[in-house]
């Protein structure tokens, strides 16, 4: 078990790499054409970091009624495309959520001028670079090479979005600094209005980062989005309450509210919490030798991390850690439980989905958004079950954990009342 006073153990490793970690794992060098994260990445204080965790967050409210278009703009178009069957529409929960994901994102991260210019490429990079920096670690590192691009077919994907994205950043970065009432409002702009002056950054770095942050807004979101939807299928006795509570906030940008949609807001934490995307988290290589309060001996080079969803399913956390309770961390927050923590993008050494410390997650309180907007629009709208219940739902490959692509889903849509359902 993982109790706070343990976990003093990633607290003093100060001298730890977090790059070291997205190296190893992603294997950039080979799958990203050569980009090559910092040292100083994720360290509290960067751009990136001010960027997603600051400015990002901070239009949240202006950017949802356009996000909220094109969230249910993208459910349309995939019901659109699903399989009718005596009145209901049957569609694959993964694959469609990784495609609603990277086109809803595309709007935010990249504005108006780019969302639609390379969609399919913005689709396909994120799970070029998984794959590939899977089978990678497993190869001798002389095939390195030929195997990222046989998988990503020569990067025909990152190729796609680097020519497009190449004169845009190369234009903004040129105009650097000028404010006005043409001045984009987007992700891809604030990570380039924080990034470093003196020296600055070239296209290419900048074009890294960039493609780099995106990577992990698609694959992440899409699967926490993709296992939401499951368990709202599995537990229907959660769904009226959840309709009810949304219904009752009429103004759709409630969602960035962090005190709002409580019942909402523990769903997708209950959902979270036995349906972690990867086993363990908080990765930490060492660079000096170190030794700590329990007699552990930490040599340069060791690897460290939490074990995740152990500590999602232990029982001195956790009542009846095994079952879904959908509420479970509203009554936490009624019963002044502080030795849980209670909301979805809370951070504390028992909940770990983003990370802990300096690197913590700076893009949580748009994910959360993105999810409330998912989830109210199909509560809303939708009576939903899956096809078969009893199918596996996940597949596991090393410590990760996603879920099936032949999960289906049947959607049959409401019957409206005179004021129609909450959007």
């Amino acid at each position: 078990m993982q109790s706070p006073k343990k976990f003093a153990m990633f607290r003093s490793l100060k001298r730890s790499d977090e790059s070291d970690k997205k190296q190893q794992m992603l294997q950039p060098r080979y799958t990203m054409r050569g980009f090559e994260w910092k040292d100083q990445r994720g360290v509290e204080g960067t751009g990136f970091v001010r960027a997603l965790r600051s400015l990002m967050t901070a239009q949240l409210p202006k950017l949802l009624p356009s996000l909220r278009h094109a969230l249910e703009n993208e459910i349309a178009a995939e019901l659109g495309h699903g399989r009718l069957v005596d009145g209901a529409t049957h569609i694959q929960i993964f694959p469609s959520m990784k495609r609603i994901v990277a086109k809803t994102n595309s709007l935010f991260f990249f504005g108006d001028e780019l969302c639609w210019a390379f969609t399919d490429a913005a689709l396909q990079y994120p799970q070029d670079v998984f794959v590939a920096g899977e089978v990678i670690r497993s190869l001798p590192q002389i095939l390195a090479s030929l195997a990222a691009s046989l998988i990503t077919q020569r990067h025909r994907a990152s190729r796609a979005m680097f020519e497009h994205l190449a004169p845009v950043v190369e234009r903004r970065l040129a105009i650097r600094g000028q404010e006005g009432p043409d001045k984009p409002v987007d992700c891809m702009q604030y990570l380039i209005d924080t990034s470093p002056r003196k020296p600055q950054w070239s296209v290419s770095r900048t074009i890294g980062e960039i493609m780099a942050v995106w990577f992990s807004s698609v694959h992440q979101l899409a699967i926490a989005g993709s296992f939401a939807l499951e368990d709202l299928c599995l537990h229907p006795e959660c769904i009226e309450p959840l309709r009810g509570e949304v219904e009752d906030y009429a103004d759709p940008t409630a969602v960035s509210d962090l005190n709002a949609l409580p019942l909402l807001d523990s769903f997708l934490k209950e959902s979270s919490r036995l349906s972690v995307s990867d086993a363990v988290s908080v990765r930490r290589k060492a660079l000096q030798d170190s030794d700590h309060f329990n007699g552990t001996h930490i040599s340069k080079g060791d690897w460290v991390c939490a074990a995740q969803r152990a500590i999602m399913h232990d029982s001195d956390r956790y009542a009846d850690p095994e079952r879904f309770d959908g509420f479970r961390f509203v009554r936490a927050r009624h019963a002044g439980q502080e030795g849980q923590s209670n909301r979805f993008t809370d951070t504390k050494p028992d909940w770990l989905i983003w990370g802990y410390g300096n690197t913590t997650c700076p893009g949580r309180f748009y994910a959360s958004a993105v999810l409330r907007l998912l989830l109210r629009h199909v509560i809303s709208n939708f009576d939903i079950n899956l096809l078969n219940a009893k199918a596996s739902r996940t597949r596991t490959w090393r410590s990760a954990i996603v879920p099936c692509s032949s999960t289906i889903m049947v959607l049959r849509r409401r019957a409206q009342d005179e004021n129609g359902p909450a959007g």
